[in-house]
């Protein structure tokens, strides 16, 4: 086939055809400049086989093949970066949703140890805090407060005892961040 013949060939099958691919394509893909897109690659792939296929069949079917397949194509190409974008989106809305659940479980924790705090004797709370916090050892605290080693020993087993060792380690923190503040 002559060149001016197939550019003629062409632009006939073209203009008869263009409206309907275009919407068969629009149903698919819905973003005009997207359509478009999958349009020249269906058109391109006519004027690629115009010499070899039958012109004289009506060539809607095969333009519809050859648009589906482009969108098919398109879909598949951009699937994974629609796919990192809601990722990215659930990845923040994930992060917001933990970042609200540890300040929650922080917030359950202050209080809970809080109250275990308050629980205790001032003095109990005050040879805690130093032995604890402070590292003092029983002997110095023994010197400071004015009380027997076995007296400290029995607040600091109480204590203890009142505290298991997980919340201890979160009141020893909540104590240090408190008293760092002042």
């Amino acid at each position: 086939m002559q060149a001016t013949d197939k550019a003629a060939l062409f632009e006939k099958i073209f203009y008869a055809t263009k409206d309907r691919v275009f919407g068969f394509t629009k149903k698919i893909l819905q973003d005009d400049s997207k359509v478009q897109d999958c349009m020249q690659q269906c058109y391109m792939k006519l004027w690629e086989s115009l010499d070899r296929i039958d012109t004289e069949k009506e060539m809607l079917p095969l333009l519809y093949t050859y648009a589906r397949n482009s969108c098919i194509d398109h879909l598949r190409k951009n699937a994974r970066y629609v796919w990192m974008e809601d990722m990215g989106v659930l990845t923040e809305k994930m992060n917001v949703e933990n970042d609200i659940e540890a300040r929650l479980r922080r917030e359950d924790t202050d209080t809970e140890i809080s109250g275990l705090f308050r629980q205790m004797s001032s003095r109990r709370r005050q040879v805690f805090t130093l032995v604890k916090l402070n590292g003092f050892s029983y002997q110095e605290v023994s010197e400071q407060l004015n009380i027997s080693i076995s007296t400290v020993e029995k607040h600091m087993h109480a204590a203890n005892k009142s505290l298991s060792q997980e919340t201890t380690i979160k009141l020893l923190v909540c104590l240090f961040i408190t008293q760092t503040l002042q």
